[in-house]
């Protein structure tokens, strides 16, 4: 009975530093701890133990005192090398634990430095977003902020999962994953390119975006950062800053050019009259005539840029404007300005309401249609036909102003029009002037439309038909 119960006390123990034995072996591909060093020394002293506790059963069983002692001191040896390789493993348990909590700390104060970033950068405007690379070449957003959101046309807990390239017009997407990549392999160095956000509603209008893509690499992984700025403010200034440039440079061109060629003009013309005192008098009132001539277009142009000038600085409201009323006094002001020709204009009205949106320069407008007409009209006596018409189910009026001179190409109206809405100089300029851009510009102003058209259908050197289209007031 006393056998029995020793070896009962040994073969229990003996079991459970089996069973510990089998978990330790088995654990060790999932346990981390477990393929340590120490772990390596405890599954030693445990299975020393389990053998000196078989030796010691051993030993009882057979009788042997001896046999039984040895197996007691191996598994007291067991015991002590486990003792000390248990609190080994306890001590690198702690550590490791103490760094997982520095790792947690770090993580925290990162992810709330980077919430500060994000914010910080709503001030000024610059959507910030914190993307993952998901499956295949798609980044999921992690995080946003304000701006990025308002960009995205989504709240923040929206966009948080889903892919950045789904914000894209379908035709760009490829490029952003070629940025991305180049991001990836350039860490820390910023990536950007234009794109352009898909239209929130059927039918609508992209929006031009700027983003730039930074990664930058932690441990294994590689984080990336994304800025969203919105591109139609710059493209806005930039288009403001070329109109400015063109300004500047069409009216340079004007100066330099057109008046130098006036004031040369009507500078020959004096010294040829000073060197001709003796001529008779008709050749030196030709000559005198013809510097008067020089000198009243030059001082036209002039008067011509400062209106110009005062119309496109213009910010008056427009109103409903009887046209036929600033017709007639447009017609006044050619017939009698034009001394050295003779001036006939026929209205021919074919509407009972001229009533258009317009304000006080609609005047100037037929009055340098009218003045083009006559300039470029050989003869001395010139016949005008000015005519009004119904337009786009009667919510438009059609002015047709209608001369007899050599006309215009095909090919110099494309260069005329043109030329009139990118105010490029070229060999029509000189045809048509500044009036006909004053034209173009009041026009633009009441949301008008011009056009140009053969008098005689087919024929264009019986004349040209100049076509105004303004909405009714």
């Amino acid at each position: 009975m006393a056998d029995f119960l020793t070896l009962a006390a040994i073969g229990m123990p003996a079991a459970g530093m089996a069973v510990l034995a089998l978990y330790l072996i088995s654990a060790r591909s999932r346990v981390a701890l477990l393929r340590t060093r120490e772990a390596d020394i405890v599954l030693a002293a445990v299975l020393v133990v389990l053998g000196g506790a078989l030796l010691a059963m051993l030993g009882v069983s057979s009788g042997d005192a001896t046999v039984t002692a040895s197996g007691w001191f191996v598994v007291g040896g067991g015991s002590a090398l486990a003792s000390l390789a248990g609190m080994g493993l306890l001590r690198y348990y702690e550590r490791e634990a103490a760094t997982h909590e520095a790792a947690i700390g770090e993580a925290a104060l990162a992810r709330g430095q980077l919430e500060a970033v994000a914010r910080a950068t709503e001030a000024t405007g610059v959507g910030l977003l914190v993307v993952d690379q998901a499956d295949g070449p798609s980044y999921r957003i992690i995080s946003c902020n304000g701006p990025a959101a308002a960009l995205l046309s989504a709240s923040e807990d929206d966009l948080k999962g889903r892919a950045l390239d789904e914000f894209l017009v379908p035709q760009e997407r490829a490029a952003l994953q070629n940025i991305a990549l180049r991001a990836a392999q350039n860490p820390g160095e910023p990536i950007s390119g234009g794109f352009t956000l898909a239209p929130r509603a059927p039918g609508g209008a992209g929006v031009p975006v700027e983003l730039g893509l930074t990664a930058q690499k932690a441990g294994a992984r590689t984080a990336v950062a994304v800025t969203v700025i919105d591109a139609r403010p710059k493209r806005t200034a930039i288009a403001s800053a070329r109109e400015a440039r063109s300004d500047a440079d069409f009216y340079l061109d004007l100066v330099t050019h057109d008046l130098s060629n006036f004031n040369q003009g009507a500078l020959g013309y004096l010294e040829l009259a000073e060197l001709n005192r003796n001529a008779p008098d008709d050749k030196a009132r030709r000559f005198e005539a013809s510097a008067l001539r020089q000198v009243r277009t030059s001082a036209r142009l002039i008067e011509n840029v400062k209106l110009l000038s005062v119309i496109r600085e213009s910010r008056d409201p427009l109103a409903a404007v009887d046209a036929l009323y600033a017709l007639h006094d447009a017609i006044d002001h050619t017939v009698f300005s034009w001394t050295e020709k003779e001036v006939e204009v026929r209205l021919l009205p074919m509407t009972e309401v001229h009533m258009v949106r317009a304000d006080a320069w609609l005047q100037d407008l037929f009055a340098h249609l009218l003045d083009n007409a006559v300039k470029f009209s050989a003869e001395r006596r010139v016949e005008i036909a000015v005519s009004v018409s119904e337009g786009q189910a009667g919510q438009t009026l059609v002015f047709r102003i209608s001369d007899k001179g050599r006309g215009i190409t095909p090919e110099e109206r494309d260069i005329i029009l043109d030329r009139l809405a990118t105010r490029k100089r070229d060999y029509a300029a000189y045809r048509s002037g500044i009036g006909l851009f004053i034209v173009k510009t009041i026009a633009d102003r009441y949301g008008g439309r011009l056009w140009i058209e053969d008098r005689v259908p087919g024929e264009h050197a019986k004349g040209s038909v100049f076509c105004l289209e303004l909405a009714r007031g």
